[in-house]
Formats: structure tokens, sequence, C-alpha cells
């Protein structure tokens, strides 16, 4: 509309049309965070977001590759990252999904993770998110398969507990300062993932709901971060059993953890080193504990609420995980991976 309007203009003789160009494409490598952030809380943006962002786009650190050199990596105090937020999930599945050649038009590692994850994120038949990036069912398959194996394998990395006893220390006083609860190194709870219904029906996928699915135990920090995961039993089995069978739940009974104590909901037996709510409190101090407990534990129930909204693919409201319980399994520990990229992202709404 513009250009035609000056094309009119300058077909009558004697005129001129000045026109003024302002280029922003560098605009971004000149936004300093605290200053950005004043402007937002002018606008009254949540102070929550205004954190958010300027710890999203503070201490980012920056290098230069050519070829094969890459320079020292250097803080940047101004500006933003363009492109993908991250090379974390990149680099690691890189070296193990790149083709040799461009034989038969093989994917790139960049558009095998982005459908994965695209598959993670909204939960869709296979074909539709092919269709969204422009690839078929069976190549949207062959890449989820890949890219979850290959964070399945990372993910004893990221999801661990405490180690040392500093670590340890900082957890007890983060969580202490919740409700006033010492000791606390993790709360534990059990969710629900549906899953399609089993090639031979069996009735021990079958949960207490009435539909298939894998009862994931999880535990997490003070963080919100998961630092155990058991994603191997059919919806039939009691969260107690799970807890009795995983590796945390046996170390803790060995007294691995030393005094430190883990909280879980009245579905857990009581133990010196698993604390439950008081069935019927009969005292002030048993109500008040109660409150304490309800307070402190209710972590890992937002968690797992964002865990799923995350990936819809383990949510119900987007049909759950297609799959057969072999393959639903892997998929079911990848909300450390999301995490590790960006853990603020989580941190903001804990």
């Amino acid at each position: 509309m513009a250009l035609n309007f000056i094309l009119q203009h300058l077909d009558y003789s004697g005129t001129y049309v000045r026109i003024l160009f302002v280029d922003f494409s560098s605009a971004f490598n000149t936004i300093i965070p605290a200053l950005l952030q004043g402007k937002l809380s002018k606008l009254s943006v949540p102070d929550s977001t205004c954190r958010w962002i300027t710890d999203f786009l503070s201490d980012r650190r920056q290098h230069v590759r050519l070829g094969k050199q890459v320079s020292d990596s250097r803080t940047i105090s101004t500006g933003s990252s363009q492109g993908y937020s991250s090379p974390w999930l990149l680099d690691i599945v890189s070296p193990l999904i790149t083709r040799a050649t461009r034989r038969n038009y093989a994917l790139s590692p960049m558009v095998q993770l982005l459908a994965a994850l695209r598959f993670y994120a909204t939960g869709s038949f296979l074909q539709v998110v092919g269709d969204g990036v422009g690839l078929s069912r069976a190549a949207v398959s062959k890449c989820v398969a890949a890219i979850t194996a290959i964070l399945a394998q990372h993910a004893q990395q990221h999801i661990r507990v405490a180690e040392t006893p500093q670590q340890r220390m900082t957890v007890n006083q983060q969580f202490h300062q919740v409700a006033g609860i010492p000791r606390v190194i993790g709360v534990v709870d059990g969710t629900l993932i549906p899953i399609a219904n089993p090639t031979l029906m069996d009735g021990a996928f079958i949960c207490r709901k009435g539909y298939s699915a894998l009862n994931v135990q999880v535990v997490v920090d003070s963080k919100g971060l998961f630092i155990d995961i058991v994603a191997k039993w059919p919806g039939s089995a009691h969260d107690a059993f799970i807890w009795a069978d995983s590796a945390v739940g046996r170390d803790a009974a060995a007294g691995v953890f030393g005094r430190g104590i883990f909280l879980g909901d009245s579905g857990y037996p009581l133990r010196s080193y698993l604390l439950t709510p008081v069935a019927n409190p009969a005292t002030a101090a048993e109500e008040m504990y109660n409150t304490a407990h309800i307070r402190t534990r209710g972590l890992v129930e937002r968690v797992l609420g964002q865990w799923k909204l995350r990936f819809r693919c383990l949510h119900r409201s987007a049909g759950g995980l297609r799959f057969t319980p072999e393959r639903s399994i892997r998929r079911a520990e990848l909300h450390r991976a999301g995490l590790r990229v960006r853990q603020t992202v989580i941190n903001l709404f804990v």
C-alpha cells in the first residue's frame, strides 16, 4: 500500500519522496538486563516475570566457532541469545543421530530434535506432529524413538539425590524455610501416566481410575528438581510397594542418607526416614504438624502438575502416551532434561 502511494506520487513531474529507514536488526544486541527489568516494571509486568526475564538474560556465555576451532567462552553483559536458547540438548544428541551422508534426504539433528520436542510438548498424534514440521508419520516415530533413547541414557547423570553433606545441608535449610520441618532431603509422590492399552489386555495396567496407565514415582528436592524417578510399574501397583522396591527407598532404609528424611502422603508407610501425615490428629501439635507437612510436601504436587503441562504427551487431556508400556516407560523420564536446559523456568512457578 505504501509503495503504491509512493510510486503514484512520483508519477508527477518535479516531485520527490523522503523515506526514513530504521534498522532494528541489532536491537537485541544492546539489551541491558537491569534497564529492561526497570522498564518492564513500569509497564506493570508481574515481578516474577521480570525476574525470570532478567535471570534469563544475565550471565550468558558466548563463544565463537570457526570450523573445528572454538574460542574461550566469555560472559556477555548486554544483548540476548538468538536462535535456540541453549545448545545443551542438541550437543547431546547430535553425535549419535548425525548421518554420514545426505543420502535419501537424511534429517539433520536439529530437525529430529525439534520433531521429538514437538511431540513431547503437544502429545498429539504422530501424523499431526509430522504435518506441522513437514515429515511423515514414520519419520516422526523414528525421531521420537531415537531422541528418547538418548535422553534416557543421560537421565542418570542429572537425576540423583544430593551427594555431599554440604549439598544435603543446603536442601535441609531450604525445606526448613517452608514450614519448619528439619532434615528433609526430598518429598515423594506417585502419579498416573495414561498409556495405550497393552496388546494383551493385562489387568495390572488398569489403574484405580479405570484406565491403562503407569504408576510413576518421583522424588523432588527443595528446588522442585527430580532427584529420583521410577517409571516401570503398572498402574495397579501401590505407591508403598514402589517406594520399598526403589533404589532411593532401599538406600533410605539402609541409612545411606544419615538422619535425612523424606515426606510422603498417607499412602506410604510411616518410617523413621519417611514421615507421613497423622491420620486422625487429636492435639494442636498434631494439627500443626499436618499443616507443616502439607505445605512442605505440596511442592511435589505442583511439580507433577508442571511436568504434565510441559510435556502434554503425559497428560490425559492429550490422550496420554499412545505407546505400549515398554515404549512409554522411556518417555516418562524426560522432565529433568527440560529442567537442565534452564532451571529458572521451573523455579519461577515453585
